[in-house]
């Protein structure tokens, strides 16, 4: 059996794919994965803190786990884009654009989830979304109006 030709599990953030064990190698460092290989190598995983966890408020980590769920969310969002402008398949393409509303409402739900623990961003945002005219010039006055 050739060791480079078996297929390990690799866990990123709302993905999984499948490596070669040289592809593990090579690149699971670099990506920052949870990896299921039976290596005797400790493993490190993905980390979404950028202070020591233990000293974080329960708070504060709950704020960081929805900010990582709105970041996959809207990455979610961006591949399911891609897919659907490339789809040939009428009911593969209604398929994938039913899944990214739902992966919006998602970004919606985690989006208010932080808006209503952060008010300031909730009243910056208040100038912003839902209007009409240019972006960044109501951008600068949400901005302005939430000081």
């Amino acid at each position: 059996m050739v060791t480079s030709a078996v297929l390990t599990p690799v866990v990123v953030p709302a993905i999984y794919f499948l490596w070669t064990e040289r592809a593990l190698a090579d690149n699971c460092s670099r990506l920052g994965c949870i990896c299921a290989s039976p290596s005797p190598t400790p493993l490190m995983g993905f980390e979404q803190y950028h202070e020591p966890a233990n000293e974080l408020s329960a708070r504060t980590r709950t704020f960081a786990r929805m900010i990582t769920s709105l970041t996959e969310e809207a990455e979610a969002i961006g591949w399911y884009e891609q897919r659907i402008s490339l789809e040939k398949d009428k009911q593969a393409k209604a398929i994938m654009q039913n899944a990214q509303h739902e992966e919006m409402k998602h970004f919606g739900m985690d989006l208010e989830f932080l808006l209503r623990r952060t008010p300031k961003w909730r009243e910056t945002l208040k100038g912003i979304l839902f209007t009409k005219g240019d972006i960044v010039k109501r951008g600068d006055e949400g901005e302005e109006a939430s000081e």
